[in-house]
């Protein structure tokens, strides 16, 4: 019988390719600080379609959401990633290249969007 770290690494696995379209379509259409509307709700869609409970609208376009587990007594465990992208220009093309003029996810945030979602996803 496999252990948890076995487990873990199966279930990763199994979700790359789900990571690299959200991290794509994040990377696609992305907004500026407070104007994250687009993307907070797209996020809230992916938690409604997971079943994961969520408080949305924090501080304008944050969300936070919660899983909860079925055995009493065991710590929290918080995961976080920022949304915002930056008011550059994209010059690279590739299929999932910015979409929005002027604003492009050029320091990682779409990724980590897209990983905490996967590890979201695990822990449920």
């Amino acid at each position: 019988m496999p252990g948890i770290k076995e487990l873990i690494l199966e279930k990763s696995a199994d979700l790359k390719e789900e990571v690299i379209q959200l991290r794509w379509h994040f990377h696609k259409y992305p907004e500026l600080s407070y104007e994250e509307t687009a993307t907070s709700a797209y996020f809230c869609e992916w938690l409604d379609q997971n079943n994961i409970e969520y408080k949305n609208r924090i501080a304008g376009t944050g969300i936070i959401g919660k899983i909860t587990g079925n055995t009493k007594g065991y710590k929290v465990i918080a995961v976080r990633a920022e949304m915002v992208a930056l008011p550059i220009s994209e010059r690279k093309k590739t299929e999932y290249s910015s979409l929005n003029p002027g604003k492009m996810h050029a320091c990682g945030h779409d990724a980590h969007m897209a990983m905490l979602m996967g590890a979201t996803k695990l822990l449920r």
